[in-house]
């Protein structure tokens, strides 16, 4: 999971992901190099973005019972792994369109980001009944 992440790829991507990301990133960059100092020698050079205050990467376990934690303070279930879906089928629900999900999870095809990725919701099913039933008073 966080060992797979590569923070120079990500950054180097020229797509808008939310308004305080940057400010996010800038101060974790200074974290690192804050942390880089304190532990001198000791200090684990990685490229990863989930890093431990020593720079050691930190592992899927930690994730996963991080992960637990946020479900418990939240009150909702999901996976680390449903994220990229959640966020897909939050987008689409809520009109973006389907170039700017595909390329925002980095995925070769829509039709991935389409069919894999979003998922029908009833906000979406009532949104079309909506627009049939328009439809068919517009037509009198």
């Amino acid at each position: 999971m966080g060992s797979r992440f590569n923070k120079d790829r990500f950054l180097r991507k020229r797509h808008s992901y939310w308004s305080n990301l940057s400010e996010y990133i800038k101060k974790h960059r200074i974290w690192l190099v804050k942390n880089k100092l304190k532990y001198g020698a000791h200090y684990t050079e990685s490229n990863h973005v989930c890093v431990k205050e020593c720079g050691s990467i930190v592992t899927p376990s930690v994730i996963k019972y991080n992960t637990q934690k946020m479900q418990e303070k939240l009150g909702i279930e999901f996976n680390f792994h449903s994220l990229p879906h959640i966020h897909a089928t939050m987008l689409m629900e809520n009109g973006a369109k389907v170039k700017d999900i595909q390329a925002r999870l980095g995925h070769s095809r829509s039709a991935i980001t389409i069919d894999t990725y979003s998922h029908l919701t009833q906000k979406m099913q009532n949104e079309s009944v909506d627009i049939f039933e328009q439809a068919m008073r517009d037509l009198k």
